[in-house]
């Protein structure tokens, strides 16, 4: 497949190539069915990344590959408050907006974490006045109830953090391609709603853990949705639902019975695809495919969005 090849043509053969790969998961997922996992591989080179799965338009996850990159170690919540905790962020809901300092944010980020857990160990323990003091209000018109950190930067402008992350080298050439890099900082139980973007996109984990669900393009038409919902997702909107509350967010924990194929939006879709994402690794996800992600725990991430030149 070249380079260039328009996107109408490169999704022709996509969901028949995918298939015919050698599905492999880590130990954590290994309650999810091999017809809906995506496959892992092992510091590939960055000649056999694009050759097998740029290209191809082939999710994959990929390990060994962050091991260099400074931000792994460097990125705590003191580093990052430091460099950019004066800086405001904009939380945009529609034509509402809410605006915090990130470094107000990251210190609520982990206190809000923090209390989480203590309610975890005592369920009968009452955290919602606690919580309310972290975060203001938000919109009425969104469902959100945390405020979820998303798309700061493009860390091209702030050279000091551009320079921990190395997403160029997955590309043989990279001077042929432009990449975008954003820090997102999620909370447990945030979520990025389904959607898709029009550039191919790399989610790499600087610390927490994530879980991603992908489906290809297309991929509404095996959705559990209302035709008005299904049109929205072609329209490029970022469709909120509810989850089940028995569903397994956290691959670990079993007492959660209901797993991402099993959702109700997704019980009839045969190319619904997950996996946990963790601390030093990327996934790739082609344009047009949808992607439904959700914070485990308390996440730092960076999404890269890529762009031939």
């Amino acid at each position: 497949m070249a380079f260039f090849e328009p996107l109408s043509q490169a999704f022709i053969p996509l969901k028949l190539h995918y298939l015919k790969h050698e599905y492999t998961t880590p130990e954590i997922a290994s309650d999810i069915p091999i017809a809906h996992q995506i496959k892992h591989v092992h510091k590939p080179t960055a000649e056999e990344f694009f050759r097998l799965y740029y290209t191809t338009k082939t999710p994959v996850i990929i390990t060994g590959v962050m091991d260099d990159w400074p931000a792994l170690e460097k990125w705590t919540k003191d580093y990052l408050v430091e460099k950019t905790g004066a800086c405001t962020h904009t939380f945009r809901y529609g034509r509402e907006n809410i605006k915090m300092k990130v470094g107000d944010y990251l210190e609520s980020a982990q206190k809000y974490s923090e209390l989480l857990k203590q309610k975890k160990q005592d369920p009968s323990l009452s955290i919602e006045e606690d919580v309310a003091k972290l975060f203001p209000a938000l919109p009425k018109s969104t469902d959100e109830k945390i405020p979820y950190m998303r798309h700061f930067g493009p860390l091209q402008n702030w050279k000091v953090l551009a320079s921990d992350v190395k997403p160029e080298c997955l590309f043989p050439e990279p001077s042929k391609v432009f990449l975008r890099n954003f820090i997102f900082v999620g909370i447990p139980g945030t979520k990025t709603n389904i959607h898709y973007d029009d550039s191919d996109n790399f989610m790499a984990v600087i610390s927490g853990e994530k879980l991603i669900t992908l489906l290809p393009p297309d991929g509404e038409e095996e959705m559990n949705l209302e035709p008005h919902q299904k049109q929205r997702l072609r329209d490029f909107e970022a469709l909120p639902f509810d989850d089940p509350a028995d569903l397994r967010i956290d691959m670990k924990d079993t007492s959660k019975t209901i797993l991402m194929h099993e959702h109700p939006v997704f019980k009839s879709a045969k190319h619904v695809y997950y996996s946990p994402i963790k601390k030093g690794e990327i996934v790739f996800f082609p344009a047009r495919w949808y992607h439904y992600i959700h914070n485990v725990d308390l996440s730092v991430s960076v999404t890269v969005q890529s762009t031939p030149l």
